[in-house]
């Protein structure tokens, strides 16, 4: 996904909700791995099938981290958008009380928080499928160093 692309999403919250029918893809590959790691589909025999897996889920991590950093600007700018919008429009010789504003202001971005956090749990579950596949990897060239040595 691209610059151009991702300033498009963070317009306002419709076209953030497009957002994630959009990284659906990154989802899926994310998944698919992690269910063939799950399932144990994926040996030293599927050794091609590792790399290629690697180099999806890097693919889809990185791009998951780049709108990921969009989604968090764009919810915090919100966020304090709208806490100021409140401070302000507090009448004159009225206290402001900065604790509701802030429940108010957090409140307001719940749905740009939602879309992050979901971005955020599918790098983490990136994360955790990389660390397999290296794995794998580095199993399958010991066990074939092992077997050439001998």
């Amino acid at each position: 996904m691209h610059y151009s692309d991702l300033v498009q999403y963070f317009q306002s919250e419709e076209t953030l909700t497009e957002l994630l029918a959009d990284c659906q893809p990154y989802f899926d590959a994310i998944d698919d791995y992690n269910e063939k790691i799950f399932k144990n589909e994926l040996t030293e025999t599927t050794i091609l099938e590792v790399r290629e897996g690697k180099r999806k889920v890097s693919a889809a991590k990185a791009n998951l981290e780049a709108i990921q950093k969009s989604a968090e600007t764009f919810k915090r700018n919100n966020e304090l958008q709208k806490y100021m919008e409140l401070k302000n429009s507090t009448p004159k010789g009225e206290k402001f009380t900065s604790a509701s504003g802030e429940k108010e202001a957090e409140a307001f971005v719940q749905l740009p928080r939602r879309v992050r956090n979901m971005i955020e749990g599918y790098i983490a579950k990136a994360e955790t499928a990389l660390k397999q596949l290296s794995d794998m990897l580095y199993d399958a060239k010991w066990d074939a160093d092992k077997k050439n040595a001998v």
